[in-house]
């Protein structure tokens, strides 16, 4: 420390000793000091205020989970009382409780601890490397209270170690990203938004002008997701839509899901996705598919026959992501729900038995909610219309229709600035094959649609 530093603490404050890890080099005219100072910053609670909430969501230690035993007991558990229900949400409710006994018998709840997590480690730093990192800052910490000489040795040895133990890490993980970038695209997409993401817990956020943490600041952002849904629920009645529809209108109609319906699912559903609110992992829902396949297909019919979907299937865990550069602002965030498992098996079977009805009756240009369609297909189909359009030395202006999605990922705006510079380029052409009636080159005529 080179500078003069002014401040109001008394002597007995402050105490000024040797530094031990330094963070530039050392010589013998600059010594490393450590300047440790105390100030009172008021009344602080001895515990954490607790959330009288009820938490919905179990949370299992599935690494120390007996597998083999629960697979065993879903295989040979008994569902005859359950094909005796008539009501969706009862036979769920049911469902849940036979499967949440029989995985309390083999997988241990976690254990939550008390102590506030300082740090959030990267994702390939190994068992080792935290564990040397905690024993590193425990015997600083005695030496420094302590003074004694055996614990600053070792500080210094494990900080040596540290550093090796994250050098090897660190260029495995490398190693292994780029060996298996191909089969495994998504680890090095991981990878990249990990080294984006900041290190630290942001505690506060801002909502409406105010600062809200904690329960307050969940609720926030409950309230500003909630406003884009329409709080009415929508009257469908069937016998109305047929009787208003055209002579010639398609009937979309799914009478009975199958056994091939459900294997056909479970195919699309990724291992890797996360859990949803009813805590069940998708390895465990894919693994003993033949075990549940009874229940759930009985359960899946059942909501057909009645027209309802189940209450605890319409729940889901929304995480907020920032939509851009990171900000303390709720309305700088986007949510991600995540269903349970078997409410996306069931949405999966509907949604691909619908498609598979008006697939054939979509335009060609439709590409929004379509497999193997989205913005970038859009985007690609226009360019080649304008393309097209100028090749043929039609009118320069174009009409760009984009989801006001669109606009909020920046894809309008390069839409827009390719068009612009197009335009430009032409004017700039010798043979005059795209000159426009229009007294402005850049003039775009603009259709924004919802």
């Amino acid at each position: 420390m080179l500078d003069l530093v002014l401040g109001n603490l008394e002597p007995e404050q402050v105490t000024v000793s040797t530094g031990l890890e330094p963070l530039v080099p050392i010589d013998q005219y600059h010594p490393v000091l450590e300047v440790r100072f105390q100030i009172s910053i008021g009344f602080l609670p001895t515990s954490p205020p607790t959330d009288v909430r009820p938490k919905t969501r179990p949370d299992w230690n599935w690494r120390k989970a007996d597998l083999q035993g629960l697979y065993g007991t879903l295989a040979a558990m008994d569902w005859s009382d359950l094909f005796g229900v008539d009501d969706a949400d009862s036979a769920v409710e049911l469902f849940y409780t036979k499967l949440y006994d029989s995985i309390n018998c083999f997988v241990p709840s976690k254990i939550k601890s008390t102590c506030n997590k300082r740090y959030i480690y990267p994702k390939w730093y190994t068992a080792d490397i935290i564990r040397d990192i905690k024993n590193k800052y425990f015997h600083l910490k005695r030496y420094r209270t302590e003074g004694k000489e055996f614990n600053k040795e070792l500080f210094k040895f494990y900080r040596w170690r540290v550093k090796i133990l994250i050098d090897n890490a660190h260029k495995q993980n490398l190693k292994e990203l780029q060996k298996n970038i191909i089969n495994d695209p998504g680890k090095f997409w991981e990878h990249v938004k990990d080294k984006k993401r900041e290190r630290c817990h942001i505690d506060a956020f801002k909502f409406n002008g105010n600062e809200v943490t904690g329960q307050a600041a969940a609720d926030a952002f409950a309230e500003y997701f909630g406003s884009v849904f329409q709080s009415e629920v929508p009257q469908l009645d069937s016998g109305e839509a047929a009787r208003s529809a055209r002579a010639d209108a398609t009937a979309i109609s799914i009478d009975i899901i199958d056994k091939s319906d459900l294997r056909e699912a479970m195919k699309r559903i990724k291992a890797r996705s996360s859990g949803g609110p009813d805590g069940i992992p998708v390895f465990l829902a894919k693994d003993c598919i033949s075990a549940l396949q009874e229940p759930l297909l009985y359960i899946f019919n059942l909501c057909l026959r009645r027209s309802k979907y189940p209450k605890q299937w319409r729940t889901s865990r929304v995480t907020p992501i920032p939509k851009g550069e990171s900000t303390m602002d709720v309305s700088g965030f986007r949510p991600i729900a995540v269903l349970s498992v078997f409410a996306k098996i069931m949405e999966s079977i509907l949604n691909l038995r619908i498609g598979k009805q008006v697939n054939h009756l979509l335009h060609d240009d439709q590409h929004g909610f379509r497999k193997a369609r989205s913005t970038t297909t859009n985007l690609v189909r226009h360019v080649d219309y304008v393309h097209a359009e100028m090749d043929a030395g039609h009118q320069k202006s174009g009409s760009i229709v984009a989801d006001e999605y669109c606009e909020h990922d920046g894809v309008l705006d390069d839409v827009v600035d390719f068009i612009i510079n197009v335009h430009d380029d032409s004017d700039n052409s010798d043979d005059g094959c795209f000159e426009s009636e229009e007294s402005s080159s850049s003039d775009i005529d603009m259709d924004i649609s919802d």
